[in-house]
């Protein structure tokens, strides 16, 4: 049997096509039917402007984009022997961001679709508080990311060499006590942080699961990839336990002609990217632990994603409380009119890891080429070698179940076909 379907609550749209064997899913083909064309619009433009287009590409991980782009800027200097070294201070404010965009997107996935389809799956009603938690701890975080960014999605506070705010010493400690606020609530609904035991809204994910039979749900091939080295992980390929580094030279994308979306492999094999891998490739003690029991089950995938939030929550503060902001915030000041370089901008977005290329001739962006996580996740392949997404969703015993491990890889159409 074979059904199409819409996937609603993703930004941008999607078509799934289902096909069942013996009363459960057998396979399906996620096809993205439109292109945004942000890479084409880009070219042609002086080369800043990706500081303002790029974040655009995505209303939900715009920051992740806007650090991408500078960064991809960036290396492009260095290759061009313009040299520069960012302050404490700016690489403090821009991975303080970072945290803030991750943390609330990691909280609004587990309250406004998780747990929504965690109810629905064993046909419970579904809380009315789910919106004002997940309102609760993202209003918070966003507005001491604001602090810096002056706006979330879309900020265009950052410049190559570092950024343009300069807060004060009284900021800082207004953006402490919203963190301070986030920890407070996960302290008392997420994370028992003595213990580290999982607590109410967490423990609500588990039995949910449990009851629906589901906690192992998505096995698939165990290949994880985790590209950039950052303040909250480190890069390197999991593959079935045995950890390596990565080579940026053996990614390789692949043009769908029935689907807008491109495939992406890692060393001719598709990879899982995102808060499991990054835990796997850390070897994270806790996530290792559940990873152990139920594999790249589903639970460890809302597991890691979570426990991923909470931890950053506390790097947030301790990026606050070491912050200088007697430093300069921008220290690049160069001369060049024509500048033809070429550069990669290399981020772990909260579904997992970005790629932001970009070539430019005499101030001109002559290419521009992004991999997003979804890209990564959502790849299609082929009959004998299927993507992981793809591979996840069999066995599945009714479309709700299927439906719910596509989002436990979180969809984003937009991204996927920028």
């Amino acid at each position: 049997m074979i059904k199409k379907d819409i996937i609603e609550k993703i930004e941008g749209e999607a078509d799934v096509v289902f096909t069942k064997k013996n009363g459960v899913v057998d396979d399906i083909d996620l096809i993205f039917p439109y292109s945004r064309g942000i890479e084409s619009i880009l070219e042609g433009r002086e080369y800043r402007d990706a500081l303002v287009i790029a974040p655009r590409v995505c209303g939900i991980c715009s920051h992740s984009h806007l650090i991408a782009a500078v960064n991809a800027i960036e290396d492009g200097f260095r290759k061009a022997n313009i040299a520069f070294e960012l302050t404490e201070k700016a690489r403090c404010i821009r991975d303080f961001a970072l945290s803030c965009e991750l943390i609330q997107n990691h909280i609004k996935w587990l309250y406004l679709v998780i747990l929504p389809e965690l109810y629905k799956i064993n046909r419970l009603e579904i809380p009315g508080d789910l919106i004002k938690k997940a309102s609760k701890i993202t209003y918070a975080i966003t507005k001491a990311m604001a602090i810096f960014t002056g706006q979330w999605p879309h900020a265009s506070y950052v410049v190559a060499g570092g950024v343009s705010c300069d807060p004060s010493y009284v900021e800082v400690l207004q953006a402490k006590a919203l963190v301070d606020e986030v920890l407070e609530y996960m302290h008392e609904a997420l994370f028992n942080p003595k213990e580290m035991s999982i607590l109410k809204d967490m423990e609500s994910v588990f039995t949910l699961l449990e009851k629906a039979d589901i906690l192992s749900l998505c096995m698939h091939t165990e290949n994880f990839l985790a590209l950039g080295d950052t303040f909250f992980s480190r890069s390197g390929v999991y593959k079935e336990g045995i950890l390596s580094k990565i080579d940026i030279e053996k990614i390789e994308e692949i043009t769908r002609y029935e689907s807008k979306a491109k495939d992406v492999l890692y060393d001719h094999e598709f990879v899982e990217v995102g808060p499991l891998a990054r835990a796997l490739i850390n070897q994270d003690e806790i996530v290792n632990g559940i990873y152990k029991e139920y594999k790249s089950g589903i639970w460890s995938r809302i597991f890691a994603r979570i426990f991923e939030g909470y931890t950053l929550t506390l790097k947030a503060k301790e990026i606050l409380e070491c912050m200088d902001v007697s430093q300069q915030s921008c220290v690049l000041s160069h001369h060049k009119k024509s500048l033809s370089f070429s550069g990669i901008g290399i981020v772990e977005a909260a579904r997992g890891s970005l790629v932001h290329e970009i070539v430019i001739k005499e101030n001109r962006i002559d290419t521009y080429n992004i991999i997003t996580p979804s890209q990564w996740n959502l790849s299609r392949g082929s009959v004998n070698k299927k993507g992981v997404a793809r591979q996840a969703v069999r066995g599945a015993r009714s479309k709700e179940e299927a439906y719910l491990i596509l989002r436990s890889f979180d969809l984003c159409s937009v991204c996927t076909t920028q």
